[in-house]
């Protein structure tokens, strides 16, 4: 056998025995393409590096998409093998080619709208190789929407494909409709609808016919079209169709021309693109495999595994938190372990070199071959280009995987089943390389022990030296032993409960472990005086090794306990400390932030006082400034030397005084309208100063003028009674005043409240208290003894609306047994009364409501005269409004239970059934009804909305529409 096939061998036979296949095939289920679920099926775990990295990142890039937006890129089912090689051709493709072809397109456009949108994400929302693989995708959008409207999912041509097709179907449609009509008018003779079986038609090989008796052949003229089994029946068709289904015949050549000439047409439209097809077929099978791939990480809660060239300084495998896949796919309970060929020796900082042989050792069913398994499937799948199940993964780039596991005896080559191990073993050991994964399962047990153990570790050692990575699982003491003299081994075991004696499917890393036999037969109930003999004969030293074992993993166990409460302690105190330095942090923002607004509120409170000060000052000086400004114009205008005025002093004093006092007047009148304008002023307001006036007699000294304007510029720069304490307290007296009157309105607004609350009680108490004496007179006027109401007596009740009919006299109770329409109950005397007493007590109710709707629309009430019991008058007549159409009825589903057929009955009779059946209708609140009255002569119809117009209930109605069944129905609905 060569070296190639010896190797396709191991390849295959580690394949299977890792459970490889059941991998491939959930990935493949999850791909929607038939050809990529065929791809994946064919997926072999030998992917060079850099298709393995490659497909890893597409893979990221997917899981992130899909947890991010899981409507992007979604794919269809769709067979490229119906329409692909057709295109490229020439060839016409079908309706149902077409349709793949049409999803094709769809999945292109979808993939170029998912690169366009790629352009405006943000840099954390990028899928760059996503982006890169679909914008080699060229889009036919136009070639889409055609497609969209010529073809179906069911593979059938549309008549909106071209307008002639639409034409030739519409006659197609006609045709076949002509030939129905004339079949239905056929069956309406009765001696052919005598001669047929059933009074149906049926179609028999493309052709209409008539199932005819074949005792009454001779009844029907027409070809025969085929027999029943039976023979009794003869299919005809009949002569009068010769010409029908020869407009048919062309009818159905024309639809098949036209079909034919759309699916040319679209044929050669798609055989213009073939190459972008294909290369669009090829992109959308690439994202389909990734989907798949991303969806499989998805449900085993994969992550991407990391790769390494350096053994010497890195270990061969790394699984955090590892489980196997197929556990988690079949949803069995899995522990998860650090599965890990490295040394973890804290005491020393010196650089051990990592292991390449592990010795897995431990108790039966413990979980050992479970541990081997993960580790090979997890290597398998990572060559393999897929997820890991571990929550941190860094592998060494392993180029092959063997496996020795199971049973290898084979009576056709003569191989027992030690011969058989060793043979594989040999194969094994002559392609072991240092890119080599090898797994023993229970090695070299087929033989006596002594010399199994020798054979065991002479081939440990060779591996070994070869550089490959070995995980060997056994029960053999002495390999036990290696990992304290060759540093390139590595012990673990799995944990055993020695209490409970039951394992724990724990690995312990570094420490190796024993059998646990006796005690797991101990647990299984084994004979004891056996399990003391096997004690006896198992001897003082293995008994010695395997307590001293047990010793090291209890106090291992104690350590590992202490470890892990530490560990909790600390990250609560670093979670404590965490939370502290946090509120230290905002108390010390909080205050940094009071002190700053603090401080720019002051800040700002002092600016807008300096900027007030600036103002009121700046308004002071200008104000000031016109003023004497005023005054010294005022003033040189008087002492201006003027003709007439020198004429008028020259005259006697006695002339002038009237002028000096109308002067003397007019100016006491300007300055007393400047007071009053000054006064109350603000002291922000200086307009005032604008028509103050100082009126200076010539007469008097310079100095007594400057005196005065002394004194009124003293007043102009300290207002008295515009200082800043008098407007605070102005405005304070002002704010009290409001306060004041509005106590004052306040109390008055809850005394009117109070008032109008009491008369609210009075008015209430005396409507209750003639309510209550109105119900004891009407007690009084009504009340009888049971006794009075007698068999066959018609009694009327407030619960029932119909009039009653007493059919058996009161009992001890006082019951009456009462017949109200189709119920028979017992009622209490006191609630039945006659139908005069009804009659009386009624019109007295309703004539309240008559009263208040006449003096409402102006119409005076009639009178109503109350009887004796036993005197029959006539009773008044009440104008009613009639029942209106209302097409605001909502949309009603007619069904069996809100329905009523009258079709095909004459007017009266189906008056009557209307109005039963809106009686029942009012009595079980049946809100909406459906009366089927049809079309016909169209009597009944007008019959029955005639009715509805003048019925005695308060409805409306209105047509049906076209989903209710048209104006064949009427739809009524009580108010």
């Amino acid at each position: 056998m060569s070296d190639i096939s010896i190797l396709t061998s191991l390849r295959q036979d580690a394949a299977v025995r890792l459970e490889w296949p059941r991998i491939k095939s959930v990935l493949s289920q999850l791909a929607v393409l038939p050809s990529t679920q065929e791809l994946l099926n064919d997926l072999e775990p030998c992917m060079s590096e850099v298709e393995r990295d490659r497909i890893l990142a597409y893979t990221a890039e997917r899981v992130s998409l899909l947890m991010r937006d899981p409507g992007q890129l979604v794919l269809e089912p769709v067979d490229f093998s119906v329409f692909l090689n057709a295109t490229r051709i020439g060839q016409t493709i079908g309706a149902l080619g077409l349709f793949q072809c049409l999803v094709l397109l769809k999945l292109m456009q979808n993939a170029a709208d998912f690169n366009a949108a790629e352009k405006n994400r943000s840099a954390d929302f990028l899928s760059p190789l996503l982006a890169e693989l679909t914008s080699n995708i060229i889009p036919q959008p136009r070639l889409l929407t055609v497609l969209i409207r010529s073809v179906n999912s069911e593979g059938q041509i549309l008549s909106s494909a071209s307008d002639e097709l639409k034409i030739a179907r519409g006659k197609q449609e006609s045709a076949r409709r002509r030939i129905v009509d004339e079949l239905e008018g056929m069956l309406k003779n009765k001696t052919i609808r005598e001669a047929c079986q059933d009074a149906v038609w049926m179609i028999r090989d493309g052709r209409y016919v008539l199932p005819v008796r074949s005792d009454r052949r001779s009844d029907v003229s027409g070809i025969p079209r085929g027999v029943s089994q039976s023979g009794s029946t003869i299919f005809v068709e009949p002569n009068e169709l010769a010409a029908a289904h020869l407009s048919l015949e062309q009818a159905d050549i024309q639809v098949n021309i036209e079909e034919e000439r759309v699916l040319r047409t679209l044929s050669k439209s798609l055989g213009d693109v073939s190459d972008i097809l294909f290369d669009g077929a090829k992109i959308i099978e690439k994202l389909d495999n990734i989907t798949a791939r991303a969806r499989f990480a998805q449900s085993i809660n994969a992550i991407c595994p990391v790769f390494h060239n350096e053994p010497e300084l890195l270990p061969r495998f790394s699984l955090r938190g590892a489980k196997h896949p197929l556990f988690v796919l079949e949803n069995k309970q899995c522990v998860a372990n650090d599965l890990e060929l490295l040394y973890d020796d804290r005491s020393t900082s010196e650089f051990i070199p990592p292991p390449s042989v592990w010795v897995l050792t431990g108790p039966n069913a413990g979980g050992k071959t479970v541990a081997m398994r993960t580790v090979g499937i997890t290597v398998l799948m990572a060559r393999a280009g897929l997820f890991v199940c571990a929550r941190e993964a860094l592998l060494y780039s392993f180029e092959e995987v063997c496996v020795e596991m199971g049973d290898r005896q084979s009576r056709a080559d003569d191989l027992s089943t030690f011969s058989g191990h060793l043979l594989h073993l040999k194969h094994v050991i002559d392609i072991a390389t240092p890119r080599t994964l090898i797994l023993l399962d229970e090695g070299f047990v087929g033989t006596d022990p002594g010399v199994g153990v020798a054979l065991a570790r002479a081939t440990l050692e060779s591996l070994a030296s070869r550089g490959a990575t070995v995980i060997i699982t056994t029960h053999f003491s002495d390999l036990k032993l290696l990992a304290d003299s060759d540093k390139r081994f590595l012990n673990a075991s799995m944990e055993f409960e020695s209490q409970q004696l039951r394992p724990t499917y724990k690995l312990l890393n570094g420490i190796p472990g024993q059998s646990y036999a006796l005690e797991l037969g101990a647990r299984l109930q084994y004979d004891a005086r056996i399990l003391v003999q096997a004690r006896q004969y198992a001897g003082d030293e293995s008994l010695k090794l395997e307590n001293i074992l047990a010793d090291l993993q209890r106090k291992r166990a104690a350590v590992v306990e202490e470890l892990e409460n530490q560990e909790n302690i600390r990250i609560e105190l670093e979670q404590s400390l965490a939370e502290i330095k946090a509120e230290r942090s905002e108390t010390i923002a909080l205050r940094d932030e009071f002190v700053s607004t603090y401080r720019t509120r002051l800040q700002k409170r002092l600016n807008a006082f300096e900027n007030r000060l600036e103002i009121r000052e700046r308004q002071f000086e200008r104000q000031k400034q016109d003023a004497m400004r005023r005054l010294n114009e005022e003033n040189s205008q008087e002492n201006k030397p003027d003709s007439d005025q020198k004429s008028e002093d020259l005259k006697p004093k006695t002339d002038a005084r009237p002028k000096e006092k109308s002067a003397g007047n007019s100016s006491q009148d300007k300055k007393e309208k400047n007071d009053e304008k000054t006064r109350g002023k603000t002291l922000g307001d200086f307009s005032a100063l604008a028509d103050l006036k100082f009126k200076i007699r010539a007469t008097e000294d310079y100095e007594q003028e400057e005196s005065e304007i002394e004194v009124q510029s003293r007043k102009f720069r300290m207002p008295e009674k515009m200082s800043a304490r008098e407007l605070l307290d102005e405005a304070r007296l002002s704010l009290d005043s409001m306060n004041r009157n509005f106590e004052g309105i306040d109390k008055k607004f809850k005394q009117d409240i109070n008032a109008l609350a009491h008369l609210q009680t009075e008015k209430e108490n005396k409507s209750a208290e003639t309510i209550q004496d109105s119900k004891k007179a009407k007690l009084v006027q009504l009340e009888r003894t049971p006794d009075f109401y007698k068999l066959g007596m018609k009694v009327k009740c407030d619960k029932f609306k119909d009039v009653g009919e007493v059919l058996r006299n009161a009992d001890s109770k006082g019951l009456i047994e009462c017949k109200f329409g189709m119920l028979k109950t017992k009622i209490h005397a006191s609630e039945l009364r006659t139908l005069t007493d009804s009659a009386n007590l009624g019109l007295k109710d309703h004539m309240k409501t008559v009263a208040k709707s006449a003096d409402k629309n102006k119409v005076k009430a009639p009178t109503i005269v109350f009887l004796a019991p036993g005197v029959k008058a006539k009773a008044p007549q009440f104008k009613r409004e009639k029942n209106l159409v209302d097409m605001n009825i909502e949309p009603v589903f007619p069904h069996a239970g809100n329905t009523l057929d009258v079709r095909g009955r004459l007017v009266d009779d189906a008056l009557d059934k209307v109005e039963i059946y809106l009686d029942k209708a009012w009595q079980i609140d049946q809100n909406v009804s459906v009366l089927l009255h049809g079309h016909g002569t169209g009597k009944v119809k007008q019959a029955v909305r005639q009715f509805l117009v003048h019925a005695g209930y308060d409805l409306i109605f209105r047509p049906g529409t076209q989903g209710e069944g048209g104006d064949g129905v009427t739809i009524v609905k009580f108010k």
